[in-house]
């Protein structure tokens, strides 16, 4: 038989002890096999193999693939997608810096006619917007940001006429105040670029078709979506996930 058991800090399948979550036991009949998920397990998981407390387990364990990312090391490496044509949207990324320099490095980019909306690094300890709202008129903003190598962090891009603002690992980090309206919608998403691509690698993408609260963007930086959008939303208007895995662990 097959089983699925998924537990985590936001959801007890079983029950916590200092603030760990906890499957206690559970016994196996005959040959078998079955699926533990612990998707908010950050530091360790401890197995014990154990057969009525006598210490002659006789179990197989298999640790499953590891999650994969999408790695863009090189100058001309990006991902390009048609989107619906809008003029608000909420961009949730997982993004690791393989290197940082100065000059500027496109993150994710908007794109319409006549609109270029960017997120990107201006050098080692830089983010940069920059918004061509339609009307002709250019609003960047640059801000210092505790940027680092080999790390992940989480950017969510928010972007609405006339207010465009940056969040790193759940705190707003950057807002630009668009001197213009923005006057036509933008129909594409752009991570990396054909030149200017940032130099590292992407994992577990949220789009939204609106601009997120406060309290939603809190949300999806401390777990809703983790692992997956799937079962128990609670933040409406997700209408594209990528989370670029080779699905080698799982069916």
């Amino acid at each position: 038989m097959s089983f699925n058991y998924t537990t985590g800090l936001n959801n007890m399948g079983s029950f916590q002890v200092s603030g760990r979550p906890w499957l206690k036991n559970h016994e196996f009949t005959g040959v078998e096999s079955k699926f533990y998920e612990f998707p908010n397990v950050t530091d360790y998981i401890k197995v014990m193999n154990d057969v009525n407390g006598a210490k002659s387990g006789n179990i197989d364990i298999v640790f499953c693939e590891p999650r994969r990312s999408a790695n863009m090391p090189n100058s001309n490496e990006y991902l390009s997608t048609s989107i619906d044509a809008t003029r608000e949207v909420t961009l949730s990324m997982w993004v690791k810096f393989d290197s940082l320099s100065a000059g500027d490095k496109r993150i994710a980019n908007f794109t319409g006619t006549g609109i270029d909306i960017r997120v990107q690094t201006r050098s080692t300890d830089e983010i940069r917007t920059f918004v061509n709202s339609g009307s002709g008129a250019n609003t960047e903003t640059t801000t210092t940001s505790p940027l680092a190598i080999n790390e992940w962090f989480n950017m969510i891009f928010v972007v609405k006429s006339g207010d465009t603002k940056v969040y790193l690992n759940g705190a707003l980090l950057t807002e630009t105040v668009n001197t213009e309206a923005i006057t036509a919608n933008f129909d594409t998403l752009t991570l990396g670029s054909t030149t200017l691509n940032h130099d590292g690698s992407y994992s577990n993408i949220y789009l939204f078709n609106r601009a997120l609260t406060e309290t939603e963007i809190t949300e999806v930086y401390n777990g809703s979506y983790k692992t997956s959008p799937n079962g128990g939303d609670t933040i409406s208007g997700l209408i594209s996930w990528w989370a670029f895995e080779d699905n080698q662990y799982k069916t």
